[in-house]
This record gives structure tokens, C-alpha cells and sequence, in this order.
């Protein structure tokens, strides 16, 4: 990754929670790429370090932060550290999630369902709760909440994903309505379907395969998923003020984000997400 030198985001300072792999990982080298100095954040240290040292060799300013994100002194605490290490923090990226337990509401253990619904929404609200009010006294700001299609579709087998996903799009059409005012924009932005190993372990997961006989396996193997690429493309788009016009709209990774900021207005609930990915 080559350090920017005029960049789109240069000066600016992201948080962006999900950091050591996957998509948050991505998105954070996408940020320090597009210029930003880059707070990563996630539960394992060692994957941290590593996403920081890459962020630092293309000439950003990183620090990581080994975080339970459902833990809010904890939270509070790192985007203190961050905010006196970077500066004021302009993008919130919430990218930490889980999709366990994966089964039927019967069968699985109820604590691990609400430890889903508590990462994946309790933890973003966190994050949200404690980077807002140095938001608000400077009148600027940008949070994205990594949500899902899933977000607006029936799976039996995780149904904790979809319910907090679902949650997640909901709070962040009413968190934007909330800080208009204050000039901040807040997106639920659905990914695609991106192969992560999230999703090389739902593929192969036993009661997964059964279920799609092999369909999400070989939307991997055919291409038939979003390149990593691409969903950070977009996710850029939203931090650099792009789309600002549909800040309260939940965004796929599909849409043309030109054509809908013409459209502006349409309320996050009248809009269906895109199919990720057809499963035959």
C-alpha cells in the first residue's frame, strides 16, 4: 500500500473496529491508503500489530487497540487513547461482528445467540455513543455500521446474524435523523457477499452445506462473491463525503451511489438491499 501524499482523506483520523482480518482489516488499509491515520481495533493483538505495521510502512500514523467492543469502559478508553495519540476522530467504521451460532433457535445456545445480537448492535452503539460528542462540538463527522442483506432476509440457520443486522440498519436511519443537525452522516452499508474466512467457515460449515446444498461453497469457488476490492472502494465513498446526501439510506455495495445521491430523500426502510449473491 502507497502512502498518498494529496489524498481525499489526508489529515483525517478513522477508527475502525473488526481490524485484525477480513473486511475491517481491508477497509482500514483502504482509509490509511486514501490518507488517513488509522485507530484499528479488534479482539486479537497479535493480527493487530500486523495490520498496523502495514499501515505504517505506506507512511500512516496507526495505533491498535486489542478491544472487546461490548465492553464500554473499555471502549471509551480506546477512543480516548486514540483521539489523544491521532487526534479527533472523523470516520467510524463499526466492522467488528460475529454470525455464530449457526442452527435452528432450538437447538443452539441462547446465550451465544445474544452474545451475537450484543457484538454486533450493542457494540457499535458503544462505539457510536463514545466518538459523538467530540462529533458534535465540531460539527463533523462520518459513521458507517458494517451491516447485511441478511439484514432483510429469512435464514433459519442464523437467525441472531440477520436479527442484528437488521437492528443495526434501524438505529442508524434513527442515529442520522438524530445528529443531522450536528453535520454528521451515518450509512448502514451492506458489503456483498466478500470472501473473508467468516465466509469460508459459513460455507463449509456442515448444517450450512445441507441446507443451500453447497450453494454459498461454490458462489466462493465460481466468483460469484464481491472482491474485497470493491466493497472497500465503496466503503470509501462514504468516508470521503461522497454520499453525504443519503446519510440515514442503507447502501449495498451494488448500488450507484451517484444515481441514488440524485434521488436523495428515500428513507432507509423503503429501500431492499440488493442480492448479495444467487444461490442456485
Amino acid at each position: 500500500m502507497k502512502h498518498v501524499e494529496h489524498s481525499d482523506l489526508a489529515g483525517r483520523v478513522a477508527f475502525v473496529t473488526g481490524a485484525s482480518r477480513g473486511l475491517g482489516r481491508a477497509y482500514a488499509l483502504a482509509l490509511g491508503s486514501a490518507g488517513a491515520d488509522v485507530a484499528v481495533a479488534a479482539r486479537s493483538a497479535d493480527s493487530l500489530a500486523e495490520t498496523c505495521a502495514t499501515l505504517e510502512r505506506g507512511g500512516r500514523r496507526a495505533i491498535a487497540l486489542p478491544l472487546d467492543v461490548t465492553d464500554s469502559d473499555a471502549v471509551a478508553a480506546a477512543v480516548a487513547r486514540t483521539e489523544q495519540t491521532l487526534g479527533p476522530i472523523d470516520v467510524l467504521v463499526n466492522g467488528a461482528g460475529v454470525m455464530s451460532p449457526l442452527g435452528r433457535d432450538w437447538e443452539i445456545d441462547p446465550v451465544a445467540w445474544w452474545r451475537t445480537v450484543e457484538v454486533n448492535v450493542y457494540g457499535a452503539f458503544l462505539c457510536w455513543h463514545a466518538v459523538l460528542p467530540a462529533m458534535m462540538e465540531r460539527r463533523r463527522g462520518r459513521i458507517i455500521n458494517i451491516t447485511s442483506s441478511a439484514a432483510g432476509k429469512r435464514y433459519p440457520l442464523y437467525s441472531a446474524y440477520g436479527a442484528s443486522k437488521a437492528a443495526l440498519s434501524h438505529a442508524s436511519a434513527s442515529l442520522a435523523d438524530a445528529v443531522r443537525e450536528f453535520g454528521i452522516q451515518v450509512f448502514a452499508y451492506c458489503p456483498g457477499f466478500v470472501r473473508t474466512d467468516m465466509t469460508e467457515a459459513l460455507a463449509d460449515a456442515p448444517i450450512i452445506r445441507d441446507f443451500v446444498h453447497d450453494g454459498f461453497r461454490r458462489a466462493l469457488d465460481e466468483g460469484r462473491s464481491t472482491p474485497i476490492e470493491r466493497s472497500a472502494g465503496v466503503l470509501l465513498l462514504l468516508a470521503r463525503g461522497d454520499a453525504d446526501a443519503l446519510s440515514g439510506q442503507q447502501i449495498d455495495v451494488s448500488d450507484d451511489v451517484s444515481a441514488l445521491t440524485d434521488q436523495q430523500g428515500k428513507p432507509l426502510l423503503d429501500r431492499g438491499a440488493s442480492e448479495e449473491f444467487v444461490v442456485s
